[in-house]
């Protein structure tokens, strides 16, 4: 899986979406 760095406001709320699913 390649993971592609962007930053923007929709990206970081993904982001923090997925942090939380992956951390259960």
């Amino acid at each position: 899986i390649q993971l592609t760095v962007v930053r923007g406001p929709i990206v970081e709320e993904v982001h923090q979406e997925f942090n939380t699913w992956i951390s259960q």
